[in-house]
Parts: structure tokens; sequence; C-alpha cells
């Protein structure tokens, strides 16, 4: 069987990382390694109980010396991929059903080269050969879940060259995301695609504030575009100034990361983008009129809001 190494990158969610890590120890086997990733969270007691956990059950519990921020912490799962065949950056709060794992370990034993979760249903299991063109196409312009980070599982000789690239990223919101597309330059993957009601228990749709954080109009999203071959770079600016992308642009100007990452985007926006007056005339449009009115939308009609909200959802 393949060496699965399953990083789990937690802060401040100890009952919910608990569950997470019940469910895991029932199928651990001596091919998985199991590494918790505690950002410095406040929440001492809590941490103290997983702590305990993990030493009972042989599971690996690391504290940072300091809150590295969320980025940072969920790409210094890619340092952790010398140690197995397959690595698995898993957020603390995507739940796997009892059996995943047998399941995907199952898959992995077809010496594929990365794993896909889909949001997407679908009823088979399936194998494709992609390269970057095709990638893009498949899991970016057409969003399929690879930008959420427990959605990959890769395999580590696939990725081990990009894993510094992701580092270079690493305040985009997408350090993971940089991994993957830069594996994908000039090689074409064995991949596989699965239906992530397969493998998740069913969740709690996350606040709306989270869920704008994956979404294409992050800022830091359209910095990716310099990873692609020249040919798929400019489909993908293309795709990210539709303007339904750029509707959260504005609301999202008062986050002091979105803050920092949107002069270096309309930098490199300006310099990368045909017809850049068009991009501002669109995002006049978002600022004036669109994004008003889905604030309002969000604010006092919360259910029409999360189904706009999809249309830009990265996920």
């Amino acid at each position: 069987m393949k060496k699965l190494i399953i990083y789990i990158p937690s802060y401040n969610r100890a009952y919910r990382l608990m569950s997470q890590l019940k469910v895991i120890n029932k199928e651990m086997t001596s091919d998985i390694k199991v590494v918790v990733s505690d950002n410095n969270s406040t929440d001492i007691e809590g941490y103290k109980n997983i702590e305990k956990y993990c030493t009972d059950n042989n599971l690996t519990y690391n504290r940072n010396a300091t809150n590295l921020l969320a980025d940072t912490n969920i790409v210094s799962g890619f340092l952790h991929a010398n140690k197995g065949n397959y690595l698995w950056i898993l957020s603390d709060d995507d739940i796997l059903m009892e059996g995943s794992i047998l399941k995907i370990r199952e898959i992995l034993n077809y010496d594929i080269d990365v794993l896909f979760f889909t949001v997407k249903d679908r009823e088979d299991i399936e194998f494709q050969n992609w390269d970057q063109k095709e990638f893009f196409k498949s899991a970016l312009k057409n969003p399929d879940g690879s930008g959420l980070i427990s959605y990959v599982i890769y395999k580590t000789d696939f990725i081990k060259t990009s894993i510094p690239v992701g580092f270079q990223y690493i305040y985009t919101c997408f350090a993971h995301l940089a991994v993957l597309i830069d594996s994908f330059k000039n090689k074409e993957a064995k991949i596989c695609r699965i239906s992530e009601k397969k493998i998740f228990s069913p969740q709690i749709e996350a606040p709306a504030a989270m869920q704008e954080w994956y979404s294409k109009s992050y800022f830091g999203y359209v910095l990716l575009a310099e990873l692609f071959k020249e040919d798929i770079k400019k489909s993908f600016l293309n795709d990210w100034t539709n303007i339904v992308n750029l509707t959260l642009w504005p609301i999202k100007s008062k986050d002091k990361i979105a803050e920092v990452n949107r002069i270096y985007a309309e930098g490199y926006i300006k310099n990368n983008i045909s017809f850049y007056g068009i991009f501002e005339f669109k995002l006049l449009v978002c600022k004036v009129f669109l994004s008003p009115i889905i604030m309002f939308i969000k604010k006092f009609l919360p259910k029409i809001y999360s189904s706009i909200r999809s249309l830009v959802k990265y996920g």
C-alpha cells in the first residue's frame, strides 16, 4: 500500500479537530501518518486535549511558537512531502465519513498523480490524463473544488519540484493551488476524480465571509496567472476579469490582506491585460451598482445571496 501523509492545519477549532481525528483513527494503519499543526491556538485547554489524544494514539501533534497566519500554516504541509508517497492537506472541519480513507487508499494504488474530490456530483470514479491546459479548463475555469485544500491529494513525486513555488505565492490565499498549477507545467498527469459526497460528511454551510475568501474575486488569485504557459495565461486572465468574478472586489477591499494584494493585483492587471480601461469600467460598474445591490441582498436576503455567491465561488 502507498504511504499517505495527512497534514491537518488547525486554529481554535479543537472540537471539530477532535471529531476529525476520531474518524481517521478508526482507519489508521502503518501506511498512514497524521500530523496536526496547531497554529498557536488561544484555546489552550482544547488543544491540550488534542495533544493528549495524539500522544495516546501515535499521531503527531505540533504547536507553532507563534501564529503563522493561515496560509503559512497550510502551505507548511508540503514540507512533509518527503515522508510518504502521497500528501493530503486536510482541513480540520471537512469531516470525513467513516470508510472514506479505505476508499481513498484503494484509489491511490492505481498510482495516480492527483486525486480530486469534486463539488459536482459524479456517480462513478473517473480516471483521465491532464496537461496544464486541461487542468485549467476542467478544474479552474469550471470550478470543481481544486481551490479547497481538502479536495486534493498529491503524489509527492509529482509535486516535489514545485513545492518552493507555494512559498513564493504564500499570501495569495491559494499557495496550495500554486504548487498544483506549477506541477502541471510541461508534463502530463494521471488524475482521478471522485465526488466529495462519497468522502466528506454533509457540512453546514460556511459563513459568507469565509465563502468569499475562497473565490475568484480574491485579489491574490489573479497573481497565479504567471504560473501558466502563455496561451493558457491569457485564458486565465480573461476568465478572472469576467464581471461576475469582480463583484466582490469592492466588498473585500476592507480586508487587510486583500488590501495589500489589491496593490499587486492592479499593477499586474495593468501590465498584462489588454484594454485595461475596459477592466476599470467593469470595476466601476461593480463598485457603483452591483456590489451595493449584493451587499443589500447579503444583509436582508441571505438565501438569495447564497445563490448569487455560488456564481463566483472558487470551490
